[in-house]
């Protein structure tokens, strides 16, 4: 009787887990170039610090010769033009986990990287975005991320603040919202684990 008690609690633990976590891709590349892309997202906000650039972050499609590679939403106002902001931003309504993300560089200069945060502003985690001209992939193993900021390592003691790159895809797991309605299937998982709870209570011997 314990075992089966045991089991049943381990479905509805899994059941509420499926409630408390949605996996998210955005695709920037999708979107048209010369977009500007600050609240459409119900998750996050995206916006632009440092350099020599301000205004709302846009959709880049980079080329070389006739060719499309890669881009996304871009440091810059302007389509992925000079000027361009030192910080390409990206801040969650909530915290997330499991944030992963391809990224176009647009060449590195030795000193691009990525900074994750949380709720209080402290830093959590960051690393290089150490390719040239290809989409990189960093995966973080973090929770209670509410901040990613990504630098084209480029700063006024340069000389220069203009670096261009983009963001081209983003994953993240985030908690539902208050008003989120769970799936019907789960509901059913929860109502038969509870359902199986009081059968077994009421079969345990007096």
């Amino acid at each position: 009787m314990i075992m089966k008690i045991k089991l049943i609690a381990a479905g509805l633990s899994f059941a509420f887990a499926s409630l408390c976590a949605h996996a998210t891709t955005i695709d920037f590349r999708t979107l048209t170039p010369g977009t500007a892309v600050t609240n459409q997202y119900p998750d996050f906000t995206a916006s632009l610090s440092g350099g020599n650039a301000s205004g709302a972050p846009t959709i880049a499609k980079y080329t070389y010769g006739t060719a499309y590679m890669y881009g996304g939403l871009s440091n810059s106002p302007t389509a992925g033009d000079y000027p361009t902001a030192q910080f390409l931003n990206i801040t969650f309504t909530s915290a997330v986990d499991a944030l992963s993300f391809h990224f176009d560089n647009e060449g590195y200069n030795g000193a691009n990287a990525w900074f994750t945060y949380d709720a209080a502003n402290v830093l959590i985690d960051t690393g290089a975005l150490n390719t040239k001209d290809l989409i990189s992939m960093s995966k973080f193993g973090k929770n209670g991320i509410s901040m990613i900021s990504f630098s084209n390592g480029m700063s006024r003691a340069n000389g220069s603040d203009n670096w261009t790159q983009a963001l081209s895809v983003l994953n993240y797991n985030l908690a539902p919202l208050r008003n989120d309605v769970p799936e019907p299937a789960s509901l059913m998982l929860i109502g038969a684990g509870i359902a199986g709870l009081a059968a077994a209570r009421r079969r345990k011997p007096a």
